[in-house]
């Protein structure tokens, strides 16, 4: 099963999250929860890196003068 960059970086984080929240509710050592904790800034610096890189879906591109747009709801709809 292959999965995008994006997804894969998100499941693991989450799962990450997961774990630390077990790990703290049953009072696991001091030294593993604050390890955890100080590991999880550059797991979501990654984890946002990964989704930003992504090229696996397409995006269409603004026309000229637009300055933002999105992917979900037709160009028309905002004027």
């Amino acid at each position: 099963m292959h999965m995008k960059p994006s997804v894969r970086a998100t499941v693991i984080v989450t799962l990450y999250l997961l774990v630390y929240h077990v790990a703290f509710n049953f009072n696991a050592p001091s030294d593993l929860i604050i390890s955890l904790f100080l590991l999880s800034p550059f797991l979501m610096i990654w984890m946002a890196i990964s989704i930003m890189k992504d090229k696996s879906t397409e995006v269409a591109e603004l026309r000229e003068g637009e300055e933002w747009g999105y992917q979900d709801r037709s160009r028309d709809s905002f004027h």
